[in-house]
């Protein structure tokens, strides 16, 4: 985009464009100012925010019922996921998880009574009356679809136990997995001394939390020649180390930890440095024994770091508090636990407590998290949670800490035991595994997590290698292991908007296996090596094209033109068969914008408008245009799947995938943060102009500024 080059565009023309432009401004700042109350409302109290929470708050906005209704005539699918900071959105969506057992239960470790007493402080309307009073009220609320309070069906999971399993629904086995009395090997033989450990904590009773595991009175029939299986659902079990863990021990000993004899000496060495030991955990498979099958997808949406980014300020500190075995706190109903059984030593044992694997768990967990929120909030010590993960931020490190006493102390009564040692605090800290800088206001990977990656990674290439030369069975992938580490390098993406379109060949491979589609080997081959290059300068201490600044929102909310704000406004539209065109200006003046219009390559040929509208954004980052380095661009389309792909980094349609991926390279390259805006067609309709004039002047490119200021320069279009 030139800055000047309209020769040949009349007078007439240059009038048309301009009073287009001016016509549709005030329709252009609706969404506009809309888009900044969001963002806002991101930062929550604060003047900060991540550009990739920022974006997700957009596509949530975008996908969810209001957005919807202007959005929907061009008939775009809605995926509205709950709302992890709302217990009643979450309870409203999925019911199912909440039914609960039918007498209470006599082993949890919860002190429900204070429980509803915290929540009665909070709520007005379940003020004064009893929790199976309450409970009555929220179910008749639930079927009628009224509004109000739900919480007392989660307090009744809480009293009475989780029965996730509907009367009529019985797990059956998957085909051809193993089941019966075996064990993955890391129970089984690797870590099978570690595993057994496990299992014995958790069948007697610990301070704090009680008893998790119950020996099944359970005995093969001797008539039947002990072949008759025991009743009810059994669940391979397996053991996983941290892959921090795994890191920390790596770069003392400089061996992997594959057997029980590498775990000990692993310990060893890090207890002489003063480091905790390796963390084991046993890890319940509910899907191979069909359970998680019977129970319905429960998508959710919980912001977690987004709030922590909200909350801070420049120079404050970060205190985070983890509740100990958070799961295991959530009783089962006595009922449902037949369907939660176990094998070890030879000897059958039922949860008494909800257990990782189970799909609905996590559901049910964050639930429970946001009343907490409303508990601690209630008290004075506003925080953020992940699951079991509460953050809170204070200008000080003393009112950090009267902060911190305030909430363990909360937390503890209630049951929710909050271990001395897993408080950390700091102008530096490590949440949800990002590194959260105060003093330079900026997000980072943690050289130790990017270490394990690389670990894991390098793992995977040689397993992936020897499953293609036919050395090694593509079992050997391991999809829990394959699923963690995608998990990993998503969360990774915070620091980079190109990481996003970097994950389709770990998503493809988690899918298909081996037999991963063709045309996606040569995506993960590529994006195996891109993220091995990465996350080993990471863990070199490196912060190349990986920290993400925090943005100042009060920059955003200046009034024009007094100030830069550091945010650019393109707005584009593109036509498959002629051009495609737009307009850039700063934020806070759109009286003088850049405009472009720019014809197809290939003559006759039709592009999808998907591909042709990024393809606007892709000519934009990729062109000679004013658009300093380090800005946040503001791109408003009238593509709604557009707006959708650019914000998550990443799409379906293999051609604009592409785009995608040449777009957020160049964008980290020059330090652009792009966040995608949707406004209806009727509001785009000086960029639609653009998108035939260059055709229409019979030109490959036409470029220049527009003078909205005043009238065009007569014949003389060298500036417009």
């Amino acid at each position: 985009m030139p800055e000047s080059d309209c020769s040949g565009v009349s007078p007439a023309q240059l009038q048309h464009v301009q009073g287009l432009w001016e016509k549709e401004r005030k329709d252009r700042d609706g969404p506009i100012r809309q888009f900044l109350l969001r963002a806002t409302e991101v930062a929550r109290s604060s003047s900060s925010a991540s550009l990739n929470g920022i974006r997700r708050a957009q596509n949530k906005y975008l996908s969810s019922e209001k957005g919807a209704r202007y959005a929907g005539e061009q008939g775009y699918p809605q995926r509205v996921k709950a709302d992890a900071t709302d217990v009643d959105d979450m309870i409203r969506r999925h019911p199912e998880v909440f039914r609960s057992g039918e007498t209470p239960v006599a082993d949890g470790v919860l002190n429900t009574g204070k429980m509803w007493t915290l929540h009665q402080g909070c709520c007005k309307s379940c003020r004064g009356r009893s929790a199976s009073a309450s409970f009555i009220r929220a179910e008749t609320r639930l079927s009628s679809g009224k509004s109000g309070c739900l919480y007392p069906m989660l307090h009744r999971v809480l009293t009475h136990g989780s029965s996730p399993l509907g009367d009529d629904q019985m797990p059956t086995p998957l085909p051809g997995k193993p089941t019966g009395t075996r064990n993955y090997p890391p129970a089984d033989t690797h870590f099978a001394e570690a595993y057994e450990a496990e299992i014995g904590k958790m069948a007697v009773s610990q301070p704090h939390l009680g008893t998790v595991l119950l020996p099944c009175s359970w005995q093969p029939d001797s008539s039947s020649g002990g072949n008759v299986p025991p009743p009810g659902t059994i669940h391979p079990c397996s053991i996983v180390l941290k892959n921090s863990d795994r890191a920390r021990a790596f770069m003392l000993t400089g061996k992997p930890i594959d057997d029980m004899r590498a775990l000990r000496r692993a310990n060893e060495v890090l207890l002489k440095d003063g480091q905790k030991k390796v963390k084991t955990r046993p890890t319940t498979d509910c899907s191979i024994s069909g359970l998680n099958a019977c129970l319905l997808p429960c998508p959710f949406f919980i912001p977690g770091r987004d709030e922590v980014a909200g909350m801070m300020e420049p120079n404050c500190w970060l205190g985070k508090i983890d509740i100990s075995s958070y799961f295991f706190r959530i009783p089962l109903a006595y009922e449902a636990r037949l369907h939660f059984r176990v094998w070890c030593n030879g000897k059958l044992w039922e949860y008494s407590r909800c257990c990782f694997g189970t799909a609905t768990t996590p559901y049910l967990a964050c639930t429970l998290s946001a009343e907490v929120g409303k508990w601690l909030r209630h008290i004075g010590a506003p925080c953020s949670y992940y699951v079991d993960d509460f953050t809170f931020v204070a200008p000080s490190l003393r009112d950090l800490d009267v902060l911190l006493d305030k909430s363990v102390a909360l937390l503890n009564l209630v049951g929710l035991y909050c271990d001395p040692s897993k408080t950390e605090k700091g102008q530096e800290l490590i949440i949800l595994g990002l590194l959260h800088d105060s003093v330079r206001m900026q997000l980072r990977v943690d050289p130790t997590s990017a270490l394990a990656a690389v670990l894991h990674l390098e793992s995977l290439r040689g397993k992936l290698l020897d499953v293609m030369s036919g050395r090694r069975p593509a079992a050997c992938l391991g999809s829990a292991q394959l699923a963690s580490l995608t998990g990993k390098l998503n969360w990774f993406c915070e620091v980079l908007q190109s990481g996003r379109s970097r994950i389709r060949g770990f998503t493809k491979l988690l899918q298909y296996g081996a037999d991963v589609p063709a045309s996606d080997w040569r995506f993960l081959k590529e994006d195996l090596e891109w993220w091995i290059a990465r996350c080993k300068a990471w863990a070199a201490g490196s912060s190349l094209h990986g920290a993400n600044p925090f943005v100042d929102i009060r920059r955003w909310e200046c009034e024009r033109p007094q100030s830069r704000s550091g945010v650019s406004v393109f707005t584009s539209d593109a036509s498959g068969v002629d051009d495609r065109g737009g307009f850039l200006h700063p934020l806070e003046d759109d009286s003088d914008p850049l405009f472009f219009s720019k014809r197809w390559g290939t003559p006759g040929v039709v592009y999808s408008s998907h591909f042709a509208e990024i393809m606007a954004l892709h000519d934009l980052l990729h062109s000679g245009a004013v658009l300093p380095d380090g800005e946040t661009l503001l791109w408003i389309t009238d593509s709604l799947g557009a707006a959708l792909s650019v914000n998550k980094g990443n799409c379906r349609a293999p051609w604009s995938y592409r785009l995608v991926r040449q777009i957020m390279t160049r964008a980290d390259l020059r330090r652009i943060g792009i966040v995608a805006l949707w406004v209806p067609r009727e509001c785009n309709e000086a960029a639609d102009y653009l998108s035939h004039l260059a055709t229409e002047l019979g030109r490959p490119e036409v470029s220049g500024r527009l003078l909205t200021g005043g009238q065009p320069d007569g014949d003389d279009h060298t500036t417009c």
